[in-house]
């Protein structure tokens, strides 16, 4: 596999439905499953299984504009967003995210604006760093979520590591952990 997603890369104006992803591995780029470099795409009821890559062990959205609606993600693994890493705007919206693992952000990590909301988020890991579900670097909104177990092995943030420019509303947080 390349840096251009191990499964399929996704430009433009793209929309991705009922789609089961597992298994996949990206050993050198972004993207286990899809690495999305285009804006305008969406993701809509999909399942996401033991998929792995550097960024984004499902998920790398490279630009802006992108939705991820009503999917699952379960045990995927990277460096930085263990099922979704996210350098550009993107929205996150009613996805369940369980068992991911990755150094910093064990569910989702983001360099850029992002909006994540109506999520569950349980057991997921961050191995060496910050933000056992979600790491956010710059702007984030993290609303009406639900955040059980998920573990900051060395690092800030059992739930949420929010380093700037950021607001959290109407969560729930229940036996989070940070070390």
């Amino acid at each position: 596999s390349n840096s251009k997603g191990s499964a399929i890369q996704i430009m433009a104006n793209n929309v991705l439905i009922n789609s089961t992803f597992t298994n996949n591995t990206n050993l050198v780029g972004s993207g286990g499953a899809i690495r999305i470099y285009g804006s305008n795409n969406v993701v809509i009821d999909s399942t996401f299984i033991n998929n792995t890559a550097d960024g984004g062990g499902a998920i790398s959205i490279d630009t802006s504009k992108n939705v991820v609606i009503d999917s699952i993600f379960m045990n995927n693994t990277a460096i930085l967003g263990g099922a979704i890493y996210s350098e550009g705007v993107a929205d996150n919206s009613m996805a369940n995210l369980t068992g991911n693992t990755a150094k910093s952000g064990g569910a989702i990590g983001s360099s850029s604006s992002v909006i994540i909301e109506y999520c569950t988020f349980t057991d997921n890991t961050a191995q060496s760093e910050n933000g056992g579900a979600i790491y956010i670097h710059n702007k984030g909104n993290v609303n009406n979520c639900n955040f059980t177990g998920n573990t900051a092995q060395t690092g800030k943030g059992g739930a949420i590591y929010l380093y700037n420019n950021g607001d959290i509303n109407n969560c729930n947080f229940t036996n989070n952990t940070a070390y």
